[in-house]
């Protein structure tokens, strides 16, 4: 199409805003054409970089439009053809990959997909690796979006396309969703999946990208022992190299929560939403922000029914205990003297006379315990008459 590149070299890049407007209609014109776009990505700046911006787009609408894996297959192609730094092709496959796999997770395909696509792929020759590990990217990136973690561990360790991705099976990416799996399959212990999140964590090559799928996976976790402190722990270290990064933040503000740290959680929380940007084509803003508030919510609420915060019980004041110890202390000295008068002379007149006192105790013990109970609910500050 003629003009694109002019365009996007003249797109503001101090302007977000419209920068992301020219290159969405750029995009929305290429799709509609059926024109992929032939532009060179040269960076990972997913904000400024108008050409980086626009593919962006163009790739989003193509998978909205068509969420299969034979559109992960033309996108990984055209990945590797376009970006030609393998360090910047790393960070747009997993960026692309599970992104566009979220968007999309309302239609997963088959495993009979998969290893159809897998045979097509194995044809490429030496383009095959890299297409095979963008592809488990996208169908993985849906199955982690579904919670389907049984299906996610098949896909990662004994499928066909797995097998395809050769030598870049250990890639950190497809580790740290080996990760997610763990943490979500019920048939292991909890030792599996930890040994895996520190195998992706310890990798030289983690991206900000795996940071962020290990802890997805370890805050949404099945219970494990002591899962607050080591969520909190993994993520005061993402934090410590993402300071600016909300969703760091947001999963620290979970791992206090897990560990009843109300006062840092909504420190964390409110340091996440403080950062969330308001802006991105992939990640809806508002979701997100409903999230973040939902969650900054239940920390509060958690915190108002802990003990330390319920309310405490009014103070008996010491001209109560006085009120308390002139009521009952007579009471109980009447019973006493009557009930030695009854030993000693146990007759009808004494026992009437017994009954009598008895009753007129009673009615002394109910008339205190009331003036008493009348004095607790005095306010403070006030005295009672």
């Amino acid at each position: 199409m003629r003009g694109v590149d002019a365009r996007l070299r003249s797109a503001p890049r101090s302007d977000p805003r419209a920068l992301d407007r020219i290159c969405e209609e750029v995009a929305g014109e290429l799709h509609r054409s059926g024109t992929d776009p032939d532009l060179t990505v040269s960076s990972i700046d997913f904000t400024s970089d108008p050409y980086l911006v626009c593919a962006d787009r163009y790739w989003r609408l193509r998978f909205l439009a068509e969420p299969s894996l034979a559109t992960a297959v033309q996108c990984a192609l055209w990945i590797a053809d376009h970006v030609a730094d393998p360090a910047h092709r790393s960070v747009i496959e997993e960026k692309w990959g599970l992104g566009y796999g979220f968007i999309t997770c309302d239609t997963v395909d088959t495993d009979t997909t998969v290893e159809t696509t897998t045979i097509r792929i194995e044809r490429l020759g030496d383009r095959a690796a890299d297409v095979a590990a963008f592809v488990c990217l996208y169908q993985a990136g849906k199955l982690r979006a579904n919670f389907a973690f049984a299906a996610l561990d098949r896909l990662l360790t004994s499928s066909g396309l797995a097998r395809a991705t050769a030598h870049r099976r250990t890639d950190p990416a497809l580790t740290a969703l080996r990760v997610v799996a763990a943490f979500g399959d019920r048939a292991r212990g909890p030792r599996h999946a930890l040994d895996l999140m520190a195998q992706a964590w310890a990798h030289p090559d983690r991206s900000r990208a795996v940071t962020d799928i290990c802890l997805n996976g370890l805050a949404n976790s099945r219970p494990v022992p002591g899962h607050g402190t080591i969520l909190a722990e993994y993520a005061r270290q993402a934090v410590a190299a993402y300071p600016d990064d909300h969703a760091m933040w947001y999963w620290l503000a979970i791992g206090h929560q897990k560990n009843s740290s109300y006062e840092e959680a909504g420190a964390a929380i409110d340091e996440a939403l403080r950062l969330l940007p308001a802006n991105g084509g992939r990640t809806s803003h508002g979701l997100l922000l409903e999230q973040y508030r939902s969650r900054r919510a239940a920390i509060h609420d958690e915190q108002r029914l802990t003990p330390s915060h319920a309310p405490a019980p009014a103070p008996v004041s010491r001209w109560v205990a006085v009120k308390a110890a002139l009521v009952v202390l007579p009471a109980v000295l009447l019973c006493g003297l009557l009930g030695r008068a009854t030993a000693s002379a146990p007759n009808s007149g004494t026992a009437l006379a017994v009954g009598g006192g008895l009753l007129v105790a009673t009615v002394v013990a109910v008339a205190g315990l009331r003036l008493l109970a009348r004095d607790r609910r005095i306010p403070p500050g006030r005295t009672g008459g």
